[in-house]
């Protein structure tokens, strides 16, 4: 084990100044485009990322990001919206700012701010309305349908050893989408 003493070393998270609301509504498949100002003491702004929640409880993120993860993030940040979003309110839950020494800043939409490491020198709460960063999504091709599961029957006997797999056949379908996945979820004798 052994301790880095370094008296010029960066012990101050970098900041999120202000930043521009993107347009109120985006197509799917489009890009939307955050402008930005953020600073840092003692290294440079390496990342920065507007964190959305999608109406159906997903994440998207518009960021910026310096080459290589160790130049300048540059304004704008920017994000593609997928093809497949769903239409709808996108959420801006938090905006993350990262410097060069990996110190980063969380500005949260409750106005709370946490950063890393711990101890490091930062604010604990923020005025930016991260509320202002919302935006709607339109996709006329948006899957409004869930899927469905028809059938499922258990193919695996009644005792299985520790270990080994449950199988199961099922019956399902989406229009629209498609499945992506079909999990199934056992509780154990002792409430596991």
């Amino acid at each position: 084990t052994f301790t880095v003493e370094n008296p010029n070393g960066d012990t101050v998270n970098p900041e999120m100044k202000s930043f521009t609301p993107p347009p109120a509504v985006a197509l799917a498949g489009g890009t939307v485009t955050i402008d930005y100002v953020a600073a840092d003491i003692g290294t440079d702004v390496v990342a920065v990322s507007f964190n959305y929640k999608t109406p159906t409880g997903g994440s998207i993120g518009v960021s910026a990001v310096g080459a290589n993860g160790i130049l300048p993030a540059s304004s704008p940040a920017t994000g593609t919206v997928p093809a497949n979003a769903p239409t709808g309110k996108y959420t801006l839950e938090d905006i993350t700012v990262t410097d060069f020494a990996w110190y980063r800043t969380h500005y949260k939409r409750d106005g709370t701010v946490t950063h890393t490491p711990a101890g490091a020198t930062a604010p604990t709460s923020h005025s930016l309305d991260l509320s202002a960063g919302d935006f709607t999504v339109v996709n006329p091709n948006s899957d409004t349908i869930a899927p469905e599961l028809h059938a499922a029957a258990r193919q695996s006997p009644d005792h299985v050893p520790p270990g080994e797999a449950v199988t199961m056949t099922f019956d399902a379908s989406d229009v629209g989408s498609g499945l992506k996945s079909v999990d199934f979820f056992f509780i154990s004798p002792t409430g596991g």
